[in-house]
């Protein structure tokens, strides 16, 4: 769990609280499509934890197709507004982050 974390953002640390499972939001009609037409991404379950960070690294695996941007509350909540994920909306929620 942690390896993705340095995968994907060159940081390390550990995880400090576990904020449950978020089931897919997407309608259940979508997710009945899913079942069999193969273009449709099928049902998903996220697990999401708080994660004290260590130590951050100028390179990492993943830089060349991913970006590092830390933001507070607000700007997080906008973004996954913008985006369309929910299930962000309901885990950054669930953090403790500062509000």
């Amino acid at each position: 769990m942690t390896g993705e974390a340095w995968e994907e953002a060159g940081i390390t640390g550990k995880i400090t609280r576990n904020l449950g499972e978020i089931r897919d939001p997407r309608p259940q009609e979508v997710l009945e499509a899913a079942k069999t037409n193969n273009k449709i991404p099928p049902c998903a379950i996220y697990y999401f934890f708080e994660f004290k960070v260590e130590k951050e690294e100028t390179l990492w695996p993943e830089m060349h197709k991913r970006r590092r941007r830390w933001m507070t509350y607000e700007e997080a909540t906008r973004c996954f507004r913008e985006m369309d994920r929910p299930e962000l909306l309901e885990a950054v929620d669930r953090s403790s982050i500062l509000r």
